[in-house]
């Protein structure tokens, strides 16, 4: 009889140190799955910021005024449109230069103006040229004799 009761408490030992290792499995289950959570939404933020950071970089390049309503806006077209952003191998975002090509047509004034060089046309008074007419010695003379050719 004392060997089963020894069996006995024996036993009932083992089925607490099983319910302690049950009660620690489900606190590691717990864990996990926190874990896991949390490496979602860690993913998530690091893809936001990719693309915010790929639009800001791309709008700086284009000399974007107000770069944080410009990615805004494209952020929220694509969000309308639920296409979901996507990256090429290299880490660039594709499409990029067609979403820059759009806010640029619709937000014109949101844009710095590119000047527009043109070419001067030099004069090369008195090199090379075997007249022997004076130069106008100022604006007067010159109206003058630009007139009096015509």
């Amino acid at each position: 009889m004392e060997e089963k009761s020894r069996l006995y408490e024996e036993a009932q030992k083992h089925i607490e140190e099983l319910s302690q290792g049950v009660k620690s499995s489900e606190e590691l289950k717990a864990k996990q799955n926190e874990y896991e959570q949390r490496i979602k939404a860690l993913e998530a933020e690091n893809q936001e910021i990719k693309i915010n950071s790929s639009l800001k970089q791309a709008l700086i390049k284009e000399k974007a005024k107000d770069i944080e309503y410009l990615t805004y806006k494209i952020k929220n077209e694509y969000q309308n449109n639920k296409t979901p952003f996507e990256f090429n191998a290299d880490g660039s975002l594709k499409g990029i230069d067609e979403m820059i090509d759009m806010v640029k047509k619709q937000h014109t004034n949101l844009f710095e103006t590119q000047a527009v060089s043109k070419d001067v046309e030099v004069l090369n008074v008195g090199k090379g040229d075997n007249s022997q007419e004076p130069e106008p010695k100022n604006l007067m003379e010159a109206l003058q004799e630009k007139y009096k050719q015509k």
